[in-house]
């Protein structure tokens, strides 16, 4: 394969390390030994297609250049781990003409691409199936929460003190304060006719 390494650079915060690599001409003859076919082309590579590669965590994937591509839906169709540059990169190589790999500079700025400090996983082809998992989780844990609170507060209820039938409704809400079963002030009580 031919290669070609890219640095970028975003507003001196984050810096990505790319390598770029087209099949040669020798990979284009190559036939299939199973089924005779030119093994490139009957799965659907062309001369377009590029492989990109994040030499920060060394994933990449195999995508069509030129345009009408989308970064974005592009890197949705791969579950690879990328560098905070790697969309904004694939934006940028999509919009460039050329005809040959060295025709690229060495170093890019791409100043409208986030800050970010870390890298993160793409979600993939099945980014719904995670989000829909990443929800029920939450609710999980919400449900679980509650649970464990109402637990707790019945675990307080028998820690309430003996005498508690017998203590006026300022005691009893001042009980229940101190065991945490009340977040509210009491109300104030009303005047009946004969107070």
């Amino acid at each position: 394969m031919k290669t070609k390494i890219i640095e970028a650079t975003s507003n001196e915060f984050n810096w990505g390390k790319f390598m770029i690599a087209e099949f040669t001409p020798d990979h284009w003859r190559v036939r299939s030994v199973v089924d005779a076919l030119p093994l490139l082309r009957a799965r659907g590579w062309s001369t377009q297609h590029l492989w990109v590669l994040d030499l920060q965590t060394g994933e990449g994937a195999c995508f069509r250049r030129g345009p009408g591509g989308h970064a974005r839906s592009d890197l949705n169709n791969h579950q690879i781990w990328v560098c905070p540059l790697f969309e904004p990169f694939l934006e940028w190589l999509y919009a460039q003409t050329f005809d040959d790999l060295d025709q690229l500079p060495a170093v890019v700025d791409l100043p409208n691409a986030k800050n970010e400090s870390h890298g993160y996983r793409r979600s993939g082809p099945n980014a719904r199936l995670h989000d829909t998992i990443d929800a029920l989780q939450e609710i999980i844990k919400r449900q679980a929460g509650e649970l464990s609170r109402e637990r707790n507060g019945s675990e307080a209820l028998l820690m309430r003190s003996p005498n508690y039938a017998s203590m006026s409704p300022r005691e009893q809400w001042e009980e229940d304060k101190r065991l945490g079963l009340l977040d509210l002030e009491p109300t104030k009580e009303k005047k009946t006719a004969d107070g």
